[in-house]
């Protein structure tokens, strides 16, 4: 009872903030124009950060979608990105002597209270440990919790309202309310992030082009995150040095223009394995959360929104990627629709024939001379979305997180370098991706077969001790059957492996190199007769012993 009259009480208090910088930064201005006038995308940037909570979140997302907002307005919006108003140190320090028990001056052997960096719902303060490790420190800011809660009930109510005028606008409103609440309260816990962030480590521990912030899970709970300190540029001040144009700008950085190429692809190439070859991917990779390391290794942070996708979703994609590149529309058509569900009101027909044209559209478009590539992709993907929309299919979630990522990697790269044709890269990307799995595969096959030879030789080692305790057992036969076995063991493994070859998938490497897989099946099964020959020699030269 009491929890439900205090969240009442926020939800007036939250609206009457809102109308009050409505007031002050919209209405007012209208009534009494003041001397100075205040550009609009700047009185948009200040009036999202004196909201604070989810709202500066929205302006966050909105400022790397040139496709939606004037540059002036993605400009000014991104400020939201590292100079959001800072929380006090005593603040900072109640928070993490609530959480971890002890305050900083006693966990660490020292703590910046200057805060590195700023964000929307936490700030980061640089920390050395006992050891002289150096640590970025991640404290969620005080009362983030209930401003956010606030936010959803509003939003709710809003989404609601419009359904009541307009049922279409309604629905995709809501729609987006739940999934930018579900997106918040993952980023809201910070234990999620740190298992988030982990298995991203893990994955890309030897990686030569990426790298990921080792967490140290004894300063972590679910409002104080610790990594290590990625030494390294923001890719946020590579961005605006590159805006400028100025080659004075990047050589305060350490960087050449000619290097923005090799950090937009490295930057590209990075989430692409991620959403390719790991299956978990940094679902909000705004400039912010990315540095830029020594070599040009690009660095993340902030893992609180992950994407994940099966292996099966994954190959649908790659496919509808090369079937572009090759201008096979028709199939590009047919993988896209393996990942959709379509409803019981859908038109299979006509919600085909669209797809069919918004792919033919693009792939044509590419061809031209000049091609703006970031605003023809960002149009296809939204494109298709309508249309998903429109013939009521259902575009699953994973689906949606893809295409939010994949929109603000081509914003980001389109930003640093514009001249970089992601696209080409995209067949010598799913081309190492695929020597990259057959040379893991072939790295295993000593594991099995040792693992089959260690099996056989305990086999034999009991067949020989129970034959001897009947003095039946020959040692010259020992010999001649443990390479029959090991031989037969072969046999059968390569025949599995024929099998699965031609069962399997393999039009992915057929539609890249236009290599067919029957090579590869008649490979294995070539071998396994050549093992079953040999197994049969043992097996003839055991008879004569025994004869």
């Amino acid at each position: 009872m009491i929890d439900s009259i205090g969240h009442v009480f926020l939800g007036a208090g939250r609206l009457c903030h809102i109308f009050s910088a409505a007031l002050r930064f919209y209405i007012r201005p209208k009534l009494w124009p003041a001397k100075v006038a205040v550009p609009p995308e700047v009185r948009l940037r200040l009036f999202l950060e004196d909201l604070g909570g989810a709202w500066m979140k929205i302006g966050q997302a909105l400022a790397l979608r040139f496709d939606l907002l004037p540059n002036e307005y993605c400009t000014e919006l991104l400020k939201l990105l590292n100079q959001t108003p800072t929380v006090p140190y005593e603040a900072i320090r109640e928070v993490i002597l609530r959480e971890l028990g002890s305050p900083p001056e006693q966990l660490f052997a020292s703590f910046d209270p200057v805060p590195h960096a700023t964000a929307s719902i936490a700030q980061v303060h640089i920390a050395t440990t006992r050891d002289g490790e150096k640590l970025a420190v991640k404290v969620q800011r005080p009362r983030v919790q209930e401003q956010f809660e606030a936010d959803f009930r509003i939003f709710h109510m809003i989404s609601y309202l419009v359904g009541l005028m307009d049922a279409l606008g309604g629905s995709a409103l809501r729609s987006f309310s739940e999934e930018f609440e579900r997106w918040s309260r993952e980023e809201l816990d910070f234990t999620t992030e740190a298992k988030n962030t982990f298995r991203v480590q893990v994955r890309s521990k030897h990686d030569p082009i990426q790298a990921c912030a080792e967490v140290r899970f004894e300063f972590c709970t679910r409002r104080v995150l610790a990594t290590k300190l990625l030494a390294g540029v923001s890719l946020l001040e590579v961005g605006n040095a590159a805006r400028t144009k100025d080659p004075e700008a990047l050589r305060r950085l350490n960087l050449r223009p000619e290097d923005l190429k090799t950090i937009a692809r490295n930057y590209f190439w990075s989430i692409y394995n991620q959403i390719f070859r790991d299956g978990i991917f940094h679902a909000d990779p705004h400039p912010a959360n990315v540095f830029v390391l020594r070599g040009h290794r690009i660095g993340f942070v902030d893992f609180g929104a992950t994407g994940r996708l099966s292996k099966e979703f994954r190959s649908s994609l790659s496919k509808i990627f090369i079937h572009l590149y090759r201008r096979n529309i028709e199939q590009a058509v047919v993988e896209n629709f393996k990942l959709l569900v379509p409803s019981e009101d859908t038109d299979l027909r006509q919600a085909r024939e669209e797809f069919f044209v918004a792919y033919q559209m693009y792939r044509l478009a590419l061809d031209i001379g000049g091609a703006d590539i970031r605003r023809l992709t960002t149009e296809l993907l939204m494109g298709t979305m309508t249309i998903a929309r429109r013939h009521k299919i259902l575009m699953p979630q994973e689906l949606s997180i893809y295409y939010k990522t994949i929109m603000t990697v081509d914003a980001v790269v389109s930003e640093l370098a514009p001249e970089y044709d992601w696209l080409s890269d995209l067949p010598e990307f799913f081309t190492r991706g695929l020597v990259s799995d057959l040379r893991e595969g072939i790295h295993r096959w000593p594991e099995i077969v040792l693992a089959a030879k260690h099996r056989t030789g305990r086999m034999l080692t009991d067949a020989a001790s129970l034959t001897a305790s009947f003095q039946f057992f020959n040692p010259a036969l020992k010999s001649m059957q443990t390479r029959a076995v090991l031989y037969g063991i072969w046999a059968v493994a390569f025949c599995v492996a024929a099998y699965l070859a031609a069962k399997g998938d393999m039009s992915l490497l057929n539609d890249i190199v236009g290599l067919s897989s029957r090579w590869i099946v008649f490979s294995f099964m070539g071998a396994a007769i050549v093992s079953l020959l040999l197994m049969q020699r043992q097996i003839r030269g055991i008879r004569k012993v025994k004869t």
